[in-house]
């Protein structure tokens, strides 16, 4: 594989930057169906129960998973590389406060960054297939977690994926 044009967490930076007005818009609109009724339901059911535990979530863009982690008791530390996103999700917080700590980074760099933290739970709700390097990311975060911690994450559908991303 020609690695020169390879996927970075610049290239995932840059995107999802470029659309975080518009994400915003499609999540807190409903509009999302899929995240709101089926999808995001789905995945809460997998991490439960939540309450009282330390939760890291990777990828959390604008911070919807995290919100609904938190209103069910869960302590979240969320982190996603697209500032932009975090803007968002630092606004929800202000809007309603539930006690998250958002983080702007990488995620294959929560166990250098937050090596003085750990957790029961680490989620990554549809955002590892958008990471350059899921193998870094899951070392890192596994890094965390004590004997007995979970990773509950959600991708598509390998079908639905292209080998290479342009």
């Amino acid at each position: 594989m020609d690695r020169t044009n390879a996927f970075d967490d610049s290239d995932a930076r840059a995107a999802w930057d470029a659309g975080a007005e518009a994400w915003e818009e499609f999540v807190e609109s409903g509009a999302d169906y899929y995240r709101h009724a089926i999808h995001g339901p789905a995945l809460l059911r997998t991490c439960e129960p939540v309450e009282g535990l330390n939760v890291l979530d990777l990828g959390c863009g604008q911070g919807f998973f995290c919100r609904e982690l938190a209103r069910r008791g869960a302590r979240v530390v969320a982190v996603d590389v697209a500032e932009q996103q975090i803007v968002y999700a630092r606004q929800h917080e202000a809007q309603e406060p539930l006690g998250i700590e958002y983080h702007l980074m990488s995620a294959t760099e929560v166990s250098e960054r937050l090596q003085d933290r750990h957790f029961h739970l680490v989620t990554a709700c549809m955002s590892l297939h958008d990471m350059a390097d899921a193998r870094g990311v899951l070392r890192s975060a596994f890094a965390l977690l004590p004997d007995g911690g979970r990773m509950v994450f959600s991708i598509p559908h390998p079908c639905t994926d292209t080998p290479f991303r342009e």
